[in-house]
């Protein structure tokens, strides 16, 4: 019975974490990204031949 239920946390929880990452290049639906407020953002769009122009705003 134990063994069942970490079967269907660790399905859960990878279930959360693909959730997320498909959201990730779509604009946010809530507040926090998704509803799990996750926060998870890809940043794709810095990479190692613009990091230097990064500017605080």
């Amino acid at each position: 019975m134990a063994a069942l239920k970490s079967i269907g946390l660790a399905l859960a929880l990878s279930l959360c974490a693909t959730a997320a990452h498909a959201q990730a290049k779509a604009d946010w639906a809530h507040f926090g990204g998704d509803l799990g407020d996750t926060k998870y953002s890809a940043l794709d769009q810095i990479n190692a031949g613009n990091i230097d122009r990064l500017k605080i705003v």
